[in-house]
């Protein structure tokens, strides 16, 4: 028989055991209230979408279908922006929403991009898209539509307005052959020739149109002379080469705004921004 005095013991030690062990294997129970993630703020113009869109994600309804994309400022995105915000429109009364258009877009795209031209636009190879809150920020009263400019699942470093470098040959526009394929490419593949600019033009609007396509090559290409001393050659030429010219009837023409490289060699990157960098041919 085991004495009083050691059967005490060895229950107390059970005891400790099973306080001590129990809660391992069960699991501590921790008290509090389970608090919420914070929802992201709307966007602001200039920030960097740091995913691919959701196409038709957003909840909120209006005319034109909304996708939604998680941002943050480019700066803390390094090497993983997938778009950029050009325009958000928070209006006090909501249903205001209800009038926003696709063509909202434009002019504030232009000027994100410093675009130096009224006579041309930009011909970027890029997305133009409408983002909205996703289901957690209507939830929380968020109403808003902003235009982004995407390069859909392909992800770049930088800004598109940080002019020469990985995002200018995301968002540019070239083409491996002639002539110019009215289908945008990015830049950063060899190729012959780059679209700068495109304009809807009649047969009245054709003068002075080659000297507003060199002006808008030298500034958007930073180059003094935008032939970069005969190696280069700019062109104005029409988006569909079977009707030139431009057919008034038919209520104008797009036409290209461009430079092609002369002779042998293929550019490798985009030239916007380039400035006095040696072109990169090879």
């Amino acid at each position: 028989m085991i004495p009083r005095r050691v059967a005490g013991a060895l229950i107390l030690v059970v005891g400790l055991t099973v306080a001590l062990v129990l809660p391992a294997v069960a699991g501590r129970r921790i008290t509090g209230t389970a608090s919420r993630p914070p929802v992201p703020d709307p966007p602001v113009v200039g920030d960097c979408l740091t995913a691919p869109l959701a196409w038709a994600a957003s909840p909120l309804i209006l005319p034109v279908v909304l996708a939604t994309a998680p941002v943050a400022a480019c700066s803390a995105t390094p090497g993983s922006s997938f778009g950029e915000v050009v325009l958000v429109t928070r209006p006090a009364a909501p249903a205001a929403l209800g009038a926003f258009e696709w063509d909202d877009c434009a002019a504030p795209l232009q000027t994100y991009l410093g675009w130096p031209s009224s006579r041309w636009r930009p011909a970027p190879s890029a997305v133009l898209a409408l983002l909205g809150p996703d289901a957690e920020q209507v939830e929380v009263g968020q109403a808003w539509v902003a235009c982004a400019i995407t390069t859909g699942a392909l992800g770049y470093a930088g800004s598109v307005r940080d002019g020469f470098g990985p995002a200018a040959d995301r968002y540019g526009d070239c083409d491996p052959t002639r002539p110019f394929d009215p289908a945008p490419r990015p830049c950063d593949e060899p190729h012959e020739q780059e679209a700068i600019g495109r304009a809807v033009v009649g047969f009245d609007d054709l003068a002075g149109l080659d000297a507003s396509c060199a002006d808008l090559v030298r500034r958007r290409t930073g180059l003094p002379d935008p032939t970069a001393g005969g190696r280069l050659a700019v062109l104005v030429a029409p988006v569909d080469p079977n009707t030139v010219p431009p057919d008034v009837s038919a209520g104008g023409q797009t036409m290209t705004c461009g430079v092609r490289v002369v002779g042998p060699g293929k550019l490798t990157a985009s030239l916007v921004g380039i400035g006095d960098r040696p072109l990169p041919l090879s």
